[in-house]
Parts: structure tokens; sequence; C-alpha cells
């Protein structure tokens, strides 16, 4: 059987978003990827017209096009004359808008500013999924696994992730491989209180979530005592994060753009009491493990580590202001003093050594 490591060919791409930004970074990313032609529409007039013209093999639409979910009016007009998946943009992760958008047969969204690590995870399983569904229109999107397969208990599997597409490609490739995903949950808080109800065999989660993150998560679970696998599947190719989740008893480390028979290998080998590192950090966390000890924790103020919580759960500047009642000049300024104090140079690192250090860990979190 062969390994699916890519996406399937992209010729095409239709951009209909009335941002200019979001627009040419899209555009850019997307010509990083090989697309061939990425056509841009402000409407869904212009959408349709640029889809007779030359059909494309994916939609990238605004949801907030002309007013607050408008484009869901014109995704639906979309699909019902192109045969073409519909990825939404949004500005903001809103739980509310999502689900009303996946009502319309999308295959998944991204949140402005796009990263290009967040596009290739959502384009790959969107095209595989329309791939697969191409070849099996009757099947649902989202398989129920039997419970007894052959009068053998099905391996239990939890799922934590606060992209809706990256869970439900999650589900569906381990229903294929016959495990029994019992859940899939949003956030960290709802992944602690269904771990604990639920007891899986495995959980399978993001690090950075709303509420508490994967690393709280795995912290708690540990001292509860579950005994589930803990598998982190992450967009982030960090030697600290991998080392410190597999310092607080993590069974595997993973990333997204991982084929999906890496993360199902790992969750064999996790149930055999082995422990899973994708091989870009394996060598890296070897050495450090070997090393007694970690990284010193930088003092921070209370302000800055209410600043940086909300910067990790993916507040945008604007949002993070009206949040703690400050200007977004002030909260700009505490940004900028987290990363000299931490000696980042990006957001992506400023996140990245929050999570590897235990900076946003909700102690009063119950």
């Amino acid at each position: 059987m062969t390994k699916e490591r890519a996406a399937p060919p992209l010729h095409s791409a239709l951009i209909v978003e009335d941002d200019r930004k979001a627009v040419r970074d899209l555009q850019r990313m997307l010509k990083g990827l090989g697309c061939g032609s990425v056509a841009i529409a402000t409407s869904e007039a212009e959408a349709v017209a640029s889809a007779t013209a030359t059909p494309p093999d994916v939609v990238f639409m605004a949801i907030d096009l002309n007013g607050e979910g408008g484009g869901i009016e014109a995704a639906k007009t979309l699909r019902q004359r192109f045969d073409a998946p519909v990825i939404y943009l949004v500005d903001r992760d809103d739980e509310g808008l999502i689900e009303q958008a996946r009502q319309t047969d999308s295959y998944g969204y991204l949140v402005r500013p796009v990263r290009s690590l967040e596009l290739m995870s959502v384009l790959e399983l969107s095209l595989r999924g329309h791939k697969n569904e191409r070849r099996a229109p009757s099947k649902p999107k989202l398989a129920v696994a039997a419970p007894v397969v052959s009068g053998v208990r099905q391996v239990t599997v939890l799922l934590a992730d606060d992209h809706a597409i990256v869970r439900e490609g999650l589900v569906s490739l381990l229903t294929e491989h016959n495990f029994d995903v019992v859940g899939a949950v949003g956030d960290g808080r709802a992944l602690l209180e269904a771990a604990t109800k639920l007891r899986p065999d495995v959980i399978v989660t993001d690090l950075s979530m709303p509420g508490l993150t994967g690393l709280d998560v795995l912290t708690r679970l540990k001292a509860e005592r579950i005994e589930s696998k803990i598998l982190v599947l992450t967009m982030h190719n960090d030697l600290d994060l991998a080392t410190t989740a597999t310092r607080e008893g993590a069974s595997g480390f993973l990333l997204k753009h991982s084929a999906g028979e890496e993360l199902v290998n790992a969750i064999h080998q996790a149930l055999q009491g082995r422990v899973y590192l994708t091989p870009a950090v394996t060598k890296g966390v070897i050495e450090r493990l070997a090393t007694p000890g970690g990284v010193p924790k930088a003092q921070l103020t209370q302000r800055q580590l209410e600043v940086l919580r909300l910067i990790v759960d993916g507040y945008r500047m604007k949002e993070i202001a009206a949040a703690l009642n400050l200007s977004t000049r002030t909260v700009e300024t505490h940004k900028y003093e987290l990363m000299r104090t931490l000696d980042v140079h990006s957001i992506a690192e400023l996140v990245r050594y929050a999570l590897a250090n235990r900076l946003v860990v909700d102690e009063a979190s119950p």
C-alpha cells in the first residue's frame, strides 16, 4: 500500500475574498505549494464566472463575504454548480459560525492570517476527503465504527484539536484503520473532562488549544493516574516541545503534516509500551532526556502572563486588548517585552517557548 505523503496535485484554486492582504498572502502560499493558477473574486457573481472559465480544484471562501455569513450562500451556489471542495476563511475561531459553515458541506476552515503549515494540513485533508467522497459518494464523511470486530475489542481513541477539519480528518482516518473513536473535542477543558469520563486507551491531542493546553492536560491526567496513552499531534516542529512532552509522559510526538500511517503506527507502538517520536526530533530529544534539568523559566509579571496565555490561545492583539481592558498599543508593548525577555523573535517562537516551558499553566483551574 503506497503512503500518501502529499496532497493530490493542485492545478488551480479560486480565492473569494475582499481583503487584499489576505488574498496576497494566501496567493503567495498557494504558489509556493505548486498551484499553477490562482484566480481571485470578490463577489459570488465573480466567483461563478471565474469557476466557469477555469474550474478550480479548491475554493477558499471568505465566510464574511458581503456581511457575516454571506460567504455561506456563495459557497452553496459554487458547490451546486462545480465539483470542488470549499475551505472557509474566518477572522476568528467562532465555533457557532464554523458549525453553521459545516452544515453547507464545506471541507474545513482557516483562520486569518493563514499560516503555511495550517494551510498545508487543511488543504491536504480537504483534497483527500473530496477525492474519497467522489470514489464513494454514498458514504458519510464521518463513518461510525462498530464496537467489536471479529470478537476482538477495538482500541478506543479520544481526539482533541481546536480545528474542526483536523478533528474530522482524524476521525475518518482512525475509523478506516478500525479504531473506535469515542470522542473528538475542541479545547483542553473538554479533553480533560472527556478523558476522565471515558478513560480511552489512547488520546491524540494538539498542544495549542483554548483553555488548557495539551501539556496542561497531560500533566493533570498523569497526576490523576489515568492510564491512557497520550500522543501529541502538532504543527510545531520544535525540539523543546517534543522534549517537554516526552518528559511529562507523552507516548508519542508527531507533526500534523506526517502521513496518516505514521499516526497509526505511533498508536500501535504506544499500546506496546513504546514511545514514538517523529524522525525530525528523535536524536535531539534522546540527547536532551539524557541531560537532567531543563530550560530555566523567565520571571514574568502577572499581566505579561495574562497576555501570553491569550496569545497562546490564538487571540489577536485587538481581542486581547478588549479582553483585558487595555489599549492595543499597551498589548503590543507587552508582546514585545515578552519576546525580549524570552529571547524569541516571532509569535510562533513565543508560543512554542511558552508551551515547552509551561509558562501558561492555569494553576487555578480544577
